[in-house]
Order: C-alpha cells, then structure tokens, then sequence
C-alpha cells in the first residue's frame, strides 16, 4: 500500500488540476487507453514508426505487440512500399523542411502535418514493387548492421554521415549507404522524376505536387 499512498499524497493533487477529465477522475492511472491506437493495429502483424523528435529521422518496423507511448508516432500500415517511402530521401527531405525544431541538439519533430502533406507518388504497380523491394532490402541491411556491429541505430546513423561524405566500398557502412541509394533512385523512378536530383529540386516537385493535388480535391478553390 505503500506506492499507492506515495501517489495518493504526491500525484493525486497535482491530476487534480489538470485539464483532462479523465486524468482528474483516474489520478492513480499513469495515462489513459488508447482504443483507437488498438483498433488501427487490428489485424496487422507490425506497424511503422518513427520518433517524434530525433537526430536522424528513421522509419522502422516495430511487432503489434510492442503498444508504442507517445514519444513516437505512428504509421498503422504494414506495406514495404509505404516503408521504403518514407525512408527515402525524397519524404526526408519534404520532412526536414515541414517539421519542428526541438532541443538543444535542434533535432527535427515529426508532425501529422508532415505525413499528412506529404505527396505520395501515383504510381505502376512495378514501380510500386521496386520502391517495396528497395525498402525491404534496406530493412534487412539495418538489422545485419545492428547485429554485426552491435550498434544502435542512432549510432549506425551518426557513423554513416562519414561514408555519405566519401563512399568507399570498404567502409562498413557501405552496405547501408548502397541501400538508400538503391531506394532514394526507386522512390525518384516512382514519381517519373529523373536522377540525381537535389533538395531543392524535391522540395520545389513536391510542393507542385502537393498543390496540384490540393486544387483537384478542391475544385472550386482552384
């Protein structure tokens, strides 16, 4: 009894004055459930998700298993096409221009507003399976990485701003850095767009799309 009466003397007053009523009536609760979090992952298998705030901005696979806090946010698709997407270069950059800045590392802050706006290709279906295979691939090349160096990803992410500076195929990262290539060019091929491309000019073809498909979904603003 002794924990309760801790939160009783020391949480409980403060839950009182929060804003949430659900926090106030169920102060002994550390949150609350998230039924609609639990419905979206009915039926998958593994879902995508990426931290809310971070250094490196990478997409991964987590199992339905794993119940994600608010600290991430959520992708409630379990396609290798949806993933290879938004590991591409493509989507990371749109994301580095739409996002937030927190902390004194300034790292970036995925929005809804970030996936939300972001343009997804319409595509061919062997577009499609390219862009799929290119992220599966990537997939399996972080997790050998992760086993064989015994590193984080975060730790594999900060050692590859090296190889992308100068990539030799020695380097141990190489492998990694090959993968984002082969997908940042199945995500290009995708959208029709011809390679190399720089931020810019994603940037610059994302916001034609993007606007372009605003005035179609919006005609009478058009």
């Amino acid at each position: 009894m002794l924990p309760f009466k801790y939160v009783e003397e020391h949480v409980k007053p403060e839950r009182a004055t929060n804003n949430r009523k659900i926090y106030r009536d169920n102060w002994w609760l550390a949150g609350e459930a998230r039924p609609g979090m639990r419905a979206a992952l009915t039926g998958l298998k593994r879902y995508i998700a990426t931290s809310r705030v971070a250094k490196h901005r990478i997409f991964v696979w987590l199992p339905v298993e794993v119940l994600p806090s608010n600290a991430l946010t959520v992708i409630t698709l379990d396609d290798d096409y949806t993933y290879g997407v938004l590991n591409s270069a493509v989507h990371i950059s749109w994301v580095t221009k739409m996002s937030g800045w927190m902390g004194m590392g300034n790292d970036s802050q995925y929005t809804n507003v970030s996936f939300e706006t972001y343009p997804f290709p319409h595509t061919t279906p062997d577009a499609r399976a390219a862009v799929a295979k290119a992220g599966a691939y990537l997939h399996t090349i972080r997790e050998h990485l992760k086993t064989s160096l015994s590193k984080t990803l975060t730790e594999l992410y900060n050692d590859l701003q090296d190889c992308r500076v100068n990539p030799k195929p020695t380097h141990a990262l190489y492998s990694l850095y090959d993968a984002h290539e082969r997908l940042d060019a199945a995500v290009i091929a995708a959208y029709g767009w011809n390679a190399p491309l720089g931020d810019d000019e994603i940037l610059a073809k994302l916001l034609a799309l993007n606007l372009e498909r605003a005035v179609k979904s919006n005609p009478i603003n058009g």
